[in-house]
């Protein structure tokens, strides 16, 4: 009997993990290729879903709701198992009351999933209680997200929340009144959950309203709290004793930054580690005071760090110091403040391209966390001169003990309506500019920081200054020409030939020098025999989370990390 060769001579439990990694034209193409295959790979083809109906279709037409549930519930032909048995993550969109019993139907033999996601759940609820019943009974569920929830979604929590698997859940609650303290008592019934996510969008929340039950929500370790606008219930924070990692997006009726205040009864999580503050916020000083360290910080996710450029066109648009202007002052001020109250190790900037007072925040930034080992950066989209923006940020680390360090300086997006060359010239300086920064930076960066190991650099390639194609499309007849010309030089001699236009030419032959989009290097040696050795992906990022580790010793927990199979080859 001769055995499979290739990929099918594994056993079925390897192919099975294998597969399980495939969207749903991949598993298809694959069932397609043999029994075997098909037998293997076709639970991955029904293994997502997602039903939401089309807004043109009659109100009145249920039709497709009612074929997928007939298609998913009837047996698939070869293993005459009902496909909906291999459904694991099931996403519904909009619906109309028609829809629902098909729904229903669906949702009762979806006995193995593994997520839900519904978009409108309060009007599942409020039409219906089956689906309270259906999603109770899937004990398998682990990872549930409700859209714009209620009060009727909070009182099916305790049936709603029983699988004894469920460790995420996601939660949005819009515009309708719901009791906060029956809210948070309802997700007490869940004591599996591990992860927390919720927002409260234009909820009339009176600061006083506090649970009066003695009760906490001890197994969440990981909170984001979304509101906007009014008070921020900060107590939610206290609910939640024992989480590790924090995000806290608040928004405000106008641009001004939210505040987050916490009550003089209120606590600090003793055990939080990450806390992430992707929006602008105020944080009280009386809270400040209160807050302990934190190994991770992560700011500017959502709205970068504020420009240095912002502040200037406040002032060029009113003559002088605008209230705006004074806002972004004042926010950069609150960022200083928290650098200094938190003392992270690990901590992860989301800026501008430009900085209000560059030196004067890293300088800060160095004095603020002594200890800080990992550090990344990314800037927003735009345009930015990567060469001013490091050059503070490289005096200022001299004299850090950073172990880490990620850049992120995006490509800049440009227009393809061009007229001239000239004007191809001078987008091309820009590009070229970045490209030779960051060629110059691995280097300049191992020498000013001696204790750096893993750097990491990201949109390192080229971008694409412009597409001939589509310049032919938009471009006149003096710039088709010009462009007939260039293509011609390369034709016949290539692009690195001296007549090529010069700006294009040196794109071309910086491009051949950035291998691939992320880089990764790790610093071998000391002192004077230090060497930079470009690495794998993979291996950078398994030095990252050691560095982030928070048992990590920088003295030991790097030794033996790095070997030939670490080194990348094209």
């Amino acid at each position: 009997m001769n055995r499979p060769s290739g990929l099918l001579s594994l056993d079925d439990d390897v192919l099975l993990a294998i597969f399980s990694f495939l969207n749903s034209n991949a598993a298809l193409s694959t069932a397609s290729t043999s029994q075997r295959a098909y037998r293997l790979a076709i639970s991955s083809f029904f293994a997502d879903i997602y039903f939401g109906r089309r807004f043109d279709t009659d109100e009145q037409d249920g039709s497709e709701s009612l074929g997928l549930s007939r298609y998913m519930r009837a047996p698939e032909p070869l293993s005459q198992v009902p496909r909906i048995r291999h459904l694991r993550h099931f996403i519904i969109g909009h619906v109309n009351e028609v829809d629902l019993p098909p729904l229903y139907g669906l949702l009762f033999e979806a006995l193995n999933l593994r997520t839900i996601e519904i978009r409108n759940m309060e009007f599942f609820i409020d039409n219906d209680g089956l689906v309270t019943k259906a999603i109770g009974a899937m004990h398998h569920l682990e990872q549930a997200d409700f859209a714009q929830c209620g009060p009727a979604t909070v009182s099916a929590f305790p049936e709603l929340l029983s699988s004894q698997k469920l460790t995420s859940l996601t939660l949005y609650f819009d515009e309708d009144i719901v009791d906060l303290p029956t809210l948070f008592l309802g997700l007490s019934s869940a004591p599996g959950i591990r992860t927390l996510d919720i927002a409260l969008i234009y909820l009339p929340i009176a600061p006083p309203m506090r649970p009066s039950h003695n009760f906490s929500l001890s197994s969440i370790r990981h909170l984001t709290l979304t509101s906007f606008p009014g008070p921020v219930p900060a107590y939610i924070v206290t609910l939640c004793p024992n989480i590790e990692t924090l995000s806290l997006r608040l928004f405000s009726r106008d641009n001004t930054p939210a505040t987050f205040s916490m009550s003089a009864e209120d606590r600090w999580p003793s055990q939080l580690k990450e806390l992430s503050l992707p929006i602008r916020i105020t944080i009280a000083e009386d809270t400040v005071q209160r807050m302990k360290p934190v190994s991770c910080l992560s700011f500017g996710g959502e709205t970068p760090i504020p420009s240095g450029a912002d502040f200037e066109e406040s002032e060029e648009a009113s003559g002088s110091d605008s209230e705006e202007q004074e806002a972004g002052r004042s926010d950069f001020e609150d960022l200083l403040r928290l650098f200094e109250t938190f003392r992270s190790t690990v901590l992860e900037l989301h800026t501008k391209s430009v900085l209000a007072e560059a030196g004067r925040m890293w300088d800060t930034l160095r004095g603020a966390a002594p200890q800080l080992r990992s550090l990344s950066i990314a800037v927003e989209d735009g345009k930015c001169n990567v060469r001013e923006y490091v050059d503070p940020l490289v005096a200022a680390l001299r004299s850090t003990s950073l172990i880490y360090l990620s850049l992120h300086f995006p490509r800049p997006s440009w227009s393809v309506d061009f007229s001239s060359m000239a004007e191809v010239d001078s987008i091309c300086a820009p590009e070229i500019q970045r490209a030779e920064t960051l060629r110059a930076l691995p280097l300049r960066l191992t020498e000013a920081v001696p204790s750096l190991r893993v750097l990491a650099l990201s949109s390192c390639k080229l971008g694409r200054v412009f597409n001939w194609g589509v310049c032919h499309d938009l471009a006149g007849p003096r710039m088709i020409a010009e462009i007939g010309t260039e293509e011609g030089i390369q034709r016949q001699w290539g692009p690195g030939s001296e007549s090529l236009n010069a700006p294009m030419r040196k794109i071309s032959e910086l491009g051949a020098e950035f291998p691939r989009d992320e880089r990764w290097w790790w610093v071998e040696g000391e002192g004077a025999a230090r060497t930079l050795i470009e690495i794998w992906r993979e291996d950078g990022e398994r030095a990252r989370d050691l560095i982030r580790r928070a048992d990590f010793d920088p003295e030991k927990s790097l030794d033996g990390f790095y070997s030939d199979k670490c080194r990348y080859e094209r």
